[in-house]
């Protein structure tokens, strides 16, 4: 007798915690990442970069010390106690840099905008000096974007926070989000990959069974329509 392929789904255990933690800070970690990125890579794809995104985080970057200044330099009557440039001149410095590297990105894309073989989702490129760090072995491209890059900015974002610079707070407040946003794209993307493969693999396995059920059915028929003719001739002949 055939016997019908049986197919089974498995329910899917995931760390829902986990998964949002991963997801909250890939969403929101897209303007953190510009303000320290276009320091460090260059050759950013088209579709990556833009001074769109950039004049966001140089309008934000603009406001937000002025509200600061006002919650936490300010007395309950209102009149400062301490200046704010005494404050907040680091801040507009990192500003003015941010500008000139963004500006300085923008042209490198424009200049890869005619190259029709480079890739409009590159992340850019990253220093040499990251490839020569060797904690873990070989350094790889998710190790140096995830862990390396936002290490650096932290530990400067923390020298600069004890020596009383106000955007070493900012700092190192952005290489978290670029550190756990990135390592989440690398999270996804193997997941999308492992996922493609096993596609793959169960569509060539369900391709088999079908193949071998059509054999089987063939051959059944095949014996029913012979034990038919049997019939027929035994019968004909009595």
């Amino acid at each position: 007798m055939n016997q019908r392929p049986e197919y089974q789904k498995p329910l899917q255990r995931e760390n829902k915690f986990f998964e949002s933690i991963l997801d909250f800070f890939h969403r929101k970690s897209s303007l953190p990442r510009l303000m320290l990125e276009v320091f460090i890579r260059k050759d950013f794809g088209d579709k990556y970069f833009n001074l769109g995104s950039a004049f966001s985080v140089f309008f934000v970057l603009c406001v937000l010390p002025l509200g600061l200044y006002w919650v936490f330099y300010k007395n309950s009557y209102g009149i400062p106690v301490k200046s704010f440039w005494d404050v907040y001149w680091s801040w507009y410095l990192f500003i003015a840099l941010f500008v000139f590297f963004s500006i300085k990105r923008s042209i490198e894309v424009r200049r890869h905008k005619k190259d029709l073989n480079f890739h409009r989702n590159d992340p850019g490129t990253s220093l040499a000096i990251f490839y020569r760090i060797k904690l873990f072995g070989e350094p790889s491209r998710k190790i140096i974007t995830s862990l390396y890059e936002p290490l650096a900015f932290f530990v400067l974002g923390f020298i600069l926070s004890k020596l009383g610079v106000q955007i070493g707070v900012l700092i190192m407040t952005n290489s978290v989000f670029y550190s756990i946003g990135t390592y989440a794209e690398f999270h996804y993307g193997d997941n999308f990959f492992r996922d493609s493969v096993q596609s793959i693999v169960k569509g060539e396995d369900l391709k088999n069974s079908l193949e071998s059920a059509d054999i089987n059915s063939k051959n059944l028929l095949g014996n029913q329509a012979s034990k038919t003719n049997n019939e027929d001739e035994t019968t004909f002949a009595l």
